[in-house]
Order: C-alpha cells, then sequence, then structure tokens
C-alpha cells in the first residue's frame, strides 16, 4: 500500500507535506512493532530523522533477524 494516494497528483504532494503516512501495524497487526520504527523512521518527513545511510538500515534490518536469546 502507498502510504497516500488520490488521482490528483497535487493532492498527493500535500498529503506528503501535510499527513504522517499510516503506520504499518494499523494496516497489519502482525507487523513487528520494532520493524514498523524502521519503516517510520525511514519515511520521516525531516532527513535528519532519517537513517543516515543504506548500511545503517541494514544493520538494523540483520539485528532484527537475529534469533532472541531463550528464544
Amino acid at each position: 500500500t502507498v502510504p497516500f494516494w488520490s488521482e490528483q497528483m497535487m493532492d498527493i504532494l500535500m498529503m506528503h507535506i501535510e499527513r504522517a503516512p499510516t503506520p504499518p501495524r494499523a494496516l497489519n497487526p502482525e507487523v513487528p512493532e520494532e520493524l514498523e520504527a524502521v519503516i517510520l523512521r525511514m519515511m520521516a518527513k525531516h532527513p535528519e530523522a532519517r537513517y543516515g545511510s543504506l548500511w545503517e538500515v541494514v544493520e538494523v534490518l540483520d539485528r532484527l533477524r537475529e534469533p532472541v536469546a531463550g528464544g
């Protein structure tokens, strides 16, 4: 699902500027909270709130894939 939808391109542009995207867990409660946090950070409006590089995202996702000790 795209974060914003309208038939009018200008409406989509305004939604990107004015609205926060729908959190993934609101669409699918089975999305892990940690993954949702990564997704929302990648979609942050302000660049300084996003990850600094693709490699930083890869590191975080790799950590999320690691099995939990004792689990």
